[in-house]
């Protein structure tokens, strides 16, 4: 028999997230947070839930929050303000890539920034200043060599804000 409700209430109770459901049909249903595995959520007053009874306990079985930002096959989840406002994310989108909050940069790889400055630095330490001065032409010309072949150091597939 599972009831959809408002949560209007919401504790700790030991390891346990209770809420307090206003169903619209009798009493409140006073609740457990069943949560699967590898995800934890705390419901906010104002949320919608459907809770069933399961032995002598109720239990909130789904929270219902309207969102259309996440597209056929795709997967998003999302923390909130205590006023219920979007404020982090992270969206597995259906094209492969991963978007953190609202996915505008991509983020630089740790293993592509190092070879970058590995080669950086190979072109200072063998670099030989010329007997002559040249007002930095060889160093010029050591410089325009590096940046014609320098590669891109973000990742492909992780963007973030």
């Amino acid at each position: 028999m599972a009831l959809m409700g408002i949560v209007k209430e919401v504790k700790l109770d030991g390891d346990h997230v209770v809420v307090f459901v206003e169903t619209g049909s009798g009493p409140w249903v006073t609740a457990v947070v069943s949560q699967a595995s590898g995800v934890d959520f705390r419901p906010l007053p104002g949320d919608g839930v459907i809770c069933d009874k399961i032995g002598a306990d109720w239990v909130v079985l789904a929270l219902l929050v309207v969102s259309a930002e996440a597209g056929g096959g795709e997967w998003r989840a999302f923390s909130r303000d205590a006023a219920g406002n979007v404020t982090g994310s992270l969206h597995l989108k259906a094209d492969g890539y991963v978007w953190v909050n609202n996915g505008t940069d991509f983020v630089a790889l740790a293993s592509k920034v190092n070879a970058m400055f590995d080669l950086i630095d190979g072109i200072f330490t063998s670099w030989t200043p010329p007997p002559t001065p040249d007002s930095g032409a060889a160093l010029k010309t050591a410089w325009s060599a590096f940046a014609a072949g320098k590669q891109d150091v973000s990742s492909s597939k992780l963007r973030s804000d």
